[in-house]
């Protein structure tokens, strides 16, 4: 039978064993951060491979902050874009001293959004009802006519219809918790699924001119991935 200095002294350390157990068990962070609708937007294997994404470039967390868009939210994203950039701009028209003018440059490369013909031809709308004064919803308004016109789908390949999921990461908010290094190895770890076809297409603020499989996207990290060419991930 167990004396009570025995079982005193099992008591105590199941309780320290217990806290040791607590204390060592494994932190369930969540790796992608979205919306409840941009989740329900991202297909089950895109969502695999961003994980895995993720876990093989060493960070710890990405979010993401636009998916499928319809003639009204591209129209709001593109119009949110320029403003941006038309404001730098002016910015930079005032600026007189080299360092600051150097600045402004890198940050007006870094957030230009080149389009083709189609989205160039919503832009040119867009800049015409700023420069007439027009409230934003119109501005708005005239860009989703113009949208329409053309075809969502010329535009972006953020439509639904378009056969992608394309997802946009933050890369601000990548550089402001986890720095330059964990940024570039991130995009590198992109890169090196695009280039075993995993993912169809990558734009990044630092990504080269042009219409390829890697290009410039201003302001954020824009993956596409094609749903009838994506492959599996091996289980």
């Amino acid at each position: 039978m167990m004396s009570h200095h025995h079982r005193r002294e099992l008591a105590v350390n199941q309780s320290a064993a217990a806290i040791r157990s607590k204390q060592h068990k494994p932190h369930q962070q969540k790796l992608i951060h979205c919306g409840d609708s941009d989740r329900a937007n991202i297909d089950n294997r895109v969502w695999d491979l961003l994980t895995e994404i993720v876990l093989q470039s060493g960070i710890s967390e990405i979010w993401i902050t636009s998916t499928v868009r319809d003639e009204r939210g591209q129209a709001c994203a593109m119009l949110r874009n320029l403003k941006t950039e038309n404001a730098l701009e002016s910015s930079l028209a005032k600026t007189k001293d080299p360092i600051a003018r150097q600045k402004l440059e890198t940050r007006i490369r870094r957030q230009h959004v080149g389009y083709a013909q189609p989205g160039a031809s919503v832009i040119s709308v867009a800049q015409k009802a700023l420069a007439h004064g027009d409230t934003d919803e119109k501005v708005v308004e005239a860009m989703i006519r113009r949208i329409t016109a053309v075809g969502l789908t010329k535009v972006t390949h953020h439509a639904k219809q378009a056969g992608y999921n394309t997802v946009d990461i933050s890369s601000a908010g990548m550089i402001a918790k986890f720095g330059d290094a964990d940024y570039g190895r991130f995009i590198k770890m992109v890169q090196s699924f695009v280039a075993r076809g995993q993912v169809s297409r990558l734009g990044w603020p630092e990504g080269p001119k042009g219409n390829g499989r890697l290009f410039h996207d201003g302001g954020c990290i824009h993956i596409e991935f094609d749903l009838e060419k994506i492959v599996p991930m091996c289980v």
